[in-house]
C-alpha cells in the first residue's frame, strides 16, 4: 500500500516536541553553568530578525549557443535590477550537480568507541537525489495519462540510479507514493494513474454551449469575439441554428462563461495548492531535490501572486521545478473540431475561424505556468514535443551549474505590489540567462518567529554544510541491547566570533541546537533541540572566547545506517552552521 505523503510534512514539529538529555562541558562552561551564566533549555527561543533577512532569491541558470549549462562564474560576472534599478548582491551561491558525488557506505566503528566524523571524510552513504514525479491529474485527459505514464515508467528503470529515491504523486492528492527506491512500488502507483478532475466538467466537445475556460475569462473580460463565439455555440446547439430562437443567448454565454471560470479555478488552485505542499515535503528531505512536473497546463491570470510565493518557496527550499507539457506536439485544429456541432454556412465558418483563434491564444496562456515555474526555480521545460521518453531523461535531471543570487531589497513596501526583476550578464559573448521574472512585495510584515523556524527547517532537512558560525561535531554510541542504542552528539562552538548584546553588565546571547536523525530514504527518525541561554560576566566571555563552549545531546534509535544533521543559529546575527555526519551503528 503506498504510503500517505501528509506525516512528512509535519516531521519538523519534533523542535517542540522531542525530549533529550543534555549538558554543558569543559572547566570554564561548568564554572559558568554553576554560576548561572549559562542554561540549557528545551524550549523554543524568539529571535531578534534582522531587516537584510528579508532576502530575494533569485536562481539563474547560464547557457551557452548550444544549450549547455556554463560554470565558473562569480558574482562581478552579474548584475541585477529590481524594477530598472540596479541592486547589490548580498549573496552568491554555485550549485553543480557534479561536485556531489555519491559516497561509499562509512566503515562501521566498533561498538562503543568514538564515531567521531572529521572533515573531508564521507558524510552518508544515504540518497543524495530525491525526484518527485508529480502529475497534474485534475487537468490531464486520458491520452496524456497513459502516454506520460509509460514514459516515466521507462525513465525510472533507465535513469534513475540505485542512490536515487523517486515518488509518485499527484494534484488530486487521490494517489501518492512517497519516496522509495523500490521500482515496483513506483510501478504501481503508476499503473493507477488516471484523470481525476476537482470539479464537474463544464466544457468539452458535448458541453452546451462549449465554452473553455479561457474563453470563459475573456467573456468576463467583455472580449467580443469570446462572446460572439458563445453566442453562436448556443443557437447551433440550443436553437438548431434559427437565431430568432435564442434571443437571451448573450445573457446565457456570460452566466455559463462564470460557472466555467468558478470551476477551472478550483481546479487551479487544486494543482498549485498541492504543487506547495510538495516543495513543503521535499525541503524536509537532505540532499538534491527536484520535481518533474507533468501538465497539460491551466490558467493562473488570477493566481499570479500565489504562483509566485511557490516560486519563492522553491528557491528558498533548494528545489527545482522541471515541467513536461503532457499534450506533446499540440496544435489546434483548423476550422475548430468537426465534432462539435455547427449550423454551417457563413455563421458556421465564422464560428471556426473564432474557434481556432481562441484555441490558439488557449495554448500559449495556459502553457505560461509550466515555463514560469521551469524558467524561476532553474528547471527544464519541455514542451512542444512527442518525444515524451526524451522529456522525462531531460527534465528528471538537474542542470550541471545554476547560481543562486540574493538581494534585499531597500525600503520595500509591504503592498503587494509585483517587481520586475532582470538579469544580466556583464560579458555575454553569446550565453544567456534564465531567471525567474519578477517577485511580488509581502502582503503584511514578516512574522520574526515564523521567519526563525523556516530557517532552521530549511538549513536542518538540507544536504548542505553551512559555516556561517564555526562548529565541529563528534558523535558517540553504546547498545543497550541488540536492537536498541542511544547515540551521543557533541556539539562544539567557538564563540570567538559571536556578538553579544550589553544587558544589564552581562554578555547577553542565545544559541539554538538541533540534532536531527535521517534513515536511509532520508525520512526523519528522531531528533533533540536545546537552547543555550547566556548571560555571561566579562571574564567567562574572555574564557569561553579562547576555548569554545560544548553542548551535549543525546537521543535513542536503533542499529542502523543514519545522516545526523546538526545546527547552530545564532539569534544575534541570525548566522547558522549546518553540518551532516554519517552514523552507523552495527547489529
Amino acid at each position: 500500500m503506498a504510503r500517505g505523503w501528509a506525516g512528512p510534512l509535519l516531521a519538523f514539529s519534533f523542535l517542540a516536541a522531542i525530549t533529550g538529555y543534555q549538558r554543558i562541558s569543559a572547566q570554564a562552561s561548568r564554572q559558568a553553568s554553576n554560576q548561572g551564566e549559562v542554561s540549557v533549555h528545551e524550549s523554543q527561543p524568539t529571535y531578534t530578525m534582522r531587516s537584510e533577512r528579508n532576502l530575494v532569491l533569485v536562481r539563474v541558470v547560464v547557457r551557452d549557443r548550444s544549450g549547455k549549462a556554463v560554470g565558473g562564474l562569480h558574482k562581478e560576472d552579474f548584475k541585477l535590477f529590481d524594477n530598472g534599478k540596479p541592486q547589490t548582491i548580498s549573496d552568491f551561491n554555485l550549485e553543480s550537480s557534479n561536485d556531489k558525488p555519491h559516497a561509499p557506505p562509512s566503515a562501521t566503528p566498533p561498538t562503543g568507541t568514538d564515531a567521531t566524523a572529521t572533515e573531508g571524510e564521507p558524510t552518508s552513504s544515504l540518497p543524495e537525489r530525491f525526484v518527485a514525479l508529480y502529475f497534474d491529474d485534475v487537468h490531464l485527459t486520458f491520452e496524456d495519462a497513459v502516454r506520460t505514464r509509460d514514459a516515466a515508467k521507462k525513465y525510472l528503470e533507465k535513469d534513475l540510479r540505485p542512490s536515487d529515491r523517486a515518488a509518485i504523486f499527484t494534484s488530486s492528492g487521490r494517489l501518492s507514493q512517497d519516496f522509495t527506491a523500490n521500482r515496483d512500488l513506483l510501478n504501481q502507483a503508476l499503473d493507477r494513474l488516471q484523470p481525476r478532475p476537482a470539479t464537474g466538467s463544464l466544457s468539452g466537445s458535448n458541453a452546451c454551449p462549449n465554452i473553455s475556460p479561457y474563453q470563459a475569462f475573456q467573456i468576463n473580460a467583455q472580449q467580443p469575439d469570446a462572446i460572439q463565439l458563445a453566442v453562436l455555440d448556443i443557437i447551433d446547439c440550443q436553437c438548431n441554428g434559427d437565431a430568432r430562437m435564442c434571443s437571451n443567448a448573450s445573457v446565457e454565454a456570460m452566466a455559463d462563461a462564470r460557472q466555467v471560470t468558478e470551476a477551472d479555478d478550483t481546479q487551479s488552485r487544486y494543482s498549485l495548492r498541492t504543487l506547495e505542499a510538495l516543495i513543503r515535503h521535499l525541503s524536509a528531505l537532505p540532499g538534491e531535490r527536484s520535481i518533474v512536473f507533468v501538465s497539460p497546463g491551466f490558467l493562473t491570470q488570477e493566481l499570479k501572486y500565489e504562483l509566485s510565493q511557490i516560486t519563492d518557496r522553491a528557491l528558498h527550499a533548494r528545489v527545482v521545478i522541471n515541467t513536461l507539457d503532457s499534450r506533446g506536439l499540440f496544435a489546434p485544429i483548423p476550422g475548430g473540431d468537426a465534432s462539435v456541432q455547427s449550423s454551417g454556412g457563413l455563421n458556421g465558418m465564422q464560428k471556426g475561424m473564432l474557434r481556432e483563434q481562441i484555441d490558439r491564444e488557449e495554448l500559449m496562456v495556459s502553457e505560461d505556468v509550466l515555463a514560469q515555474l521551469a524558467a524561476e526555480t532553474g528547471g527544464v521545460w519541455f514542451h512542444n514535443k512527442n518525444d515524451y521518453d526524451g522529456g522525462f531523461e531531460r527534465a528528471g535531471n538537474l542542470a550541471e551549474v545554476s547560481y543562486i543570487l540574493a538581494f534585499s531589497p531597500q525600503n520595500l513596501k509591504f503592498d503587494g505590489s509585483f517587481h520586475k526583476l532582470k538579469v544580466e550578464l556583464v560579458n555575454p559573448s553569446g550565453l544567456t540567462a534564465q531567471a525567474r521574472r519578477g517577485y511580488f512585495a509581502p502582503r503584511k510584515t514578516e512574522d520574526p518567529a515564523a521567519r526563525e523556524k523556516e530557517d532552521v527547517q530549511e538549513a536542518v532537512f538540507s544536504r548542505d554544510d553551512m559555516r556561517e558560525l564555526p562548529l565541529n561535531v563528534s558523535t558517540q554510541f553504546f547498545k543497550t541491547d541488540n536492537v536498541n542504542a542511544k547515540l551521543s552528539v557533541v556539539a562544539h562552538i567557538d564563540l570567538s566570533t559571536i556578538h553579544f548584546l550589553k544587558q544589564d553588565g552581562r554578555n547577553v546571547d542565545d544559541l539554538l541546537l538541533v540534532a536531527a536523525l535521517f534513515d536511509s530514504d532520508g525520512n526523519y527518525i528522531t531528533g533533540s533541540s536545546e537552547t543555550i541561554q547566556m548571560h555571561l560576566r566579562d571574564g567567562t566571555l574572555d574564557k569561553l572566547s579562547r576555548s569554545g563552549i560544548s553542548v551535549k545531546t543525546s537521543m535513542s534509535t536503533k542499529v542502523g545506517s543514519y545522516l545526523l544533521r546538526v545546527v547552530v543559529r545564532d539569534s544575534q546575527s541570525t548566522r547558522i552552521a549546518a553540518l551532516s555526519r554519517a552514523v552507523t551503528i552495527p547489529y
